[in-house]
């Protein structure tokens, strides 16, 4: 009778989990070491929420634009976009420093975690032992398909 636990992680799993996370910093970090600023108003919005939330003004919004039309300046946050990014960013920001090129970098280093995020899910969830369809997975969220 075949069993339904995990074993360990074994080499192949481990090489697998460091070639997602390689692979996607490489592609991030690549892609985010050039940019200074944020180029669209959502992740320009997270950012300054973010940063207000670094700096100890709490939750509020100070964007001078909104989506929902005109809004106080400062207004609390979470209003249009769900706050809970802005306090993780913020958080780390704390630690990092609060300019845009940091929140940048930040956020592209945090992206390695997605792929691998995926890959143990797909591991772990469905019971398998099998690394190729969490290592397929964690691809798919690598590229984007």
């Amino acid at each position: 009778m075949a069993s339904t636990e995990m074993t360990r992680p074994g080499r192949a799993v481990w090489i697998a989990l460091a070639g997602l996370a390689l692979l996607q910093a490489t592609i991030s970090l690549h892609d985010a070491w050039d940019l200074h600023t944020n180029f669209n108003y959502d992740t320009a919005s997270y950012y300054v929420v973010a940063r207000n939330f670094a700096v100890g003004r709490g939750l509020v919004d100070t964007n001078l634009w909104h989506y929902l039309g005109s809004q106080p300046v400062p207004h609390p946050a979470g209003d249009y976009w769900p706050a809970g990014w802005p306090v993780v960013l913020g958080l780390l920001l704390r630690v990092f420093g609060h300019t845009e090129r940091a929140a940048i970098l930040v956020s592209a280093g945090l992206s390695t975690l997605l792929p691998v995020g995926v890959f143990w899910l797909t591991r772990v969830v469905p019971r398998s032992g099998d690394v190729k369809v969490p290592l397929v997975a964690g691809l798919l969220v690598v590229l984007q398909c």
